[in-house]
């Protein structure tokens, strides 16, 4: 299943991205909001699933996903973020199959709650 990953942090991206592929996933990487959003706007893509941090530069991870909600309302996200006060701004998501994970997390949560998504 096709899998969009943004986060502005190259250490992150490159470790989720593997863990994903190394469950069988095809991952697609942005490294901000804006290049995940032109990809999810390309004529022809289709993505199971969007897993995005909450504090990105230009187009934050919230926004993005709200965004997102308007190209593929059946789309589930998944949002990272290391500040537990972006919470609050995640639950006035209107996307009723989203997760949220506060990093840093093990990489089994992460792999759960894709597990749960995708289900």
């Amino acid at each position: 299943m096709q899998i969009l990953l943004a986060d502005d942090d190259t250490a992150t991206l490159n470790f989720l991205k593997h863990a994903l592929q190394g469950d069988g996933h095809d991952v697609s990487v942005a490294e901000d909001g804006n290049v995940a959003l032109e990809q999810l706007t390309t004529p022809g893509a289709t993505f199971a699933l969007l897993i995005a941090d909450v504090d990105m530069p230009g187009l934050d991870g919230i926004t993005l996903c709200q965004r997102a909600a308007t190209i593929a309302a059946d789309m589930p996200i998944l949002l990272m973020s290391a500040h537990h006060a972006e919470l609050e701004r995640v639950n006035g998501l209107s996307n009723a199959r989203y997760e949220f994970l506060l990093k840093p997390f093990a990489l089994e949560d992460m792999r759960a709650a894709v597990q749960r998504l995708l289900s």
